[in-house]
């Protein structure tokens, strides 16, 4: 049977700006969530490759390596099939958030978003999982 609650979860949190950062960390930890943060691609995805998480929320403006390309090599190991990622963009246009979908995002939330929906997003997304 799956609980109306499940969790707690480990959430990755990639986003180069830890100002964004702030909110999200404090609403998930309140809710006793394992996050942990990253404020780069390559540190992120070795992370994710070693103890693949339950969720990524992922920005995709980064310098060095993007979140699509995070992205793209998260849904290229098939060790990480299960692994949840919701991409954040500040720019949440409709090619955005096709191309995020095509790479393989299972959602896209425009940033900053309620966090509220934050967690609704989740919890619809790990049950249906």
């Amino acid at each position: 049977m799956i609980e109306s609650r499940p969790g707690p979860w480990r959430i990755y949190l990639v986003d180069d700006r830890p100002s964004n950062m702030g909110f999200i960390r404090d609403a998930l930890l309140t809710n006793g969530h394992e996050l942990q943060t990253f404020v780069d691609g390559p540190t992120a995805l070795r992370s994710i490759q070693q103890r693949p998480p339950d969720f990524v929320l992922l920005d995709l403006e980064m310098p060095g390596m993007s979140g699509m390309e995070v992205l793209r090599k998260i849904r290229e190991t098939d060790r990480l099939s299960d692994v949840i990622v919701v991409v954040l963009s500040a720019h949440p246009k409709r090619e955005v958030e096709d191309e995020s979908r095509k790479a393989g995002a299972n959602e896209v939330l425009g940033k900053p978003m309620p966090l509220r929906l934050l967690r609704k997003v989740l919890l619809e997304l790990k049950l249906q999982q």
